[in-house]
């Protein structure tokens, strides 16, 4: 049986010197950009995990390295990758609320709220700095999500069996098809690559779903970028970009394409494709076309 700590051995990694840290996020949002932060951000993925307290800072305290986890939607934990222990120390809230990617956390996904605004006192803030050991592993090693709920584990009594070690690094997971790609407003900001690249070859007519009311907007994509493109546009400020729009906060926008079309289709053709959608989901007199 093959276990997490004889792959540390074979790394000539020391158990001793490891705490695991297993990311279940209970927040939909973030659960599912996690392991995307993970691989495609990894500067807003490592601020996550330097902000502790309480027993994980405590287990994380006493070790050099950190091995990290993140839950899939198959509830099996992926490995992300592995960081050196610097150091930690006491930092300001605010100034940890001002850092660059914890702002992101804030904004995109709506955690780390507890640094948001301007609040007092210290928190322990760990400096994580990104190790090259175990690479080769990064989002292919498996494991079984663990019964047990403590997040940060001491490797030397967390030496689990190793589920699978996947061809590919999985933490990017494929785009779906087309006609099953539903992405939120906040979600825009944070794609994998390989997320974008298809939905910048991409024309077609799409739906956005306002998912504080159930108010629907139809649009068409066409020109530079195509999808990708006219779905930014629609999330790049604080309101929407339309007159009906506008009064409104895209984070809460949900976007799904209703009909894809070809990348050299005219643009004269995508919108008349748009305009028989819009008749028929009547969202001129019952929606937010104006």
């Amino acid at each position: 049986m093959l276990t997490l700590n004889h792959i540390f051995a074979a790394e000539r990694l020391a158990p001793a010197s490891i705490a695991a840290a297993l990311h279940r996020v209970p927040e939909p949002r973030l659960a599912r950009a996690l392991p995307w932060l993970a691989q495609e951000r990894r500067d807003v993925f490592t601020a996550y995990q330097s902000t502790q307290k309480g027993d994980p800072a405590a287990t994380l305290r006493r070790r050099q390295n950190l091995a990290s986890f993140v839950q899939m939607p198959d509830l099996t934990m992926l490995f992300a990758g592995l960081w050196t222990v610097a150091g930690c120390r006491d930092r300001p809230r605010r100034e940890i609320g001002a850092d660059p990617n914890v702002r992101v956390l804030i904004e995109e996904f709506g955690t780390c709220l507890e640094f948001a605004g301007e609040p007092e006192g210290n928190w322990t803030w760990f400096d994580l700095v990104p190790s090259t050991a175990m690479s080769d592993y990064t989002g292919r090693l498996r494991i079984a999500n663990p019964t047990a709920r403590n997040m940060m584990r001491l490797a030397e009594n967390f030496d689990v069996e190793i589920a699978a070690i996947e061809a590919q690094n999985a933490l990017s997971a494929a785009p779906p098809d087309w006609a099953e790609m539903i992405v939120t407003g906040l979600e825009l900001r944070a794609l994998p690559a390989s997320w974008a690249a298809r939905l910048r070859e991409w024309r077609g007519v799409y739906l956005i779903v306002d998912q504080t009311d159930g108010a629907r907007y139809v649009g068409s994509a066409y020109g530079a970028d195509n999808l990708l493109g006219r779905w930014r546009a629609h999330v790049q400020g604080d309101q929407g970009i339309t007159a009906k729009l506008r009064a409104r906060n895209p984070a809460h926008f949900h976007f799904a394409i209703l009909e894809r079309m070809a990348p050299d289709d005219p643009a004269e053709d995508v919108i008349a494709r748009e305009m028989t959608w819009i008749a028929r989901l009547d969202t001129r007199r019952h929606g937010l076309n104006a």
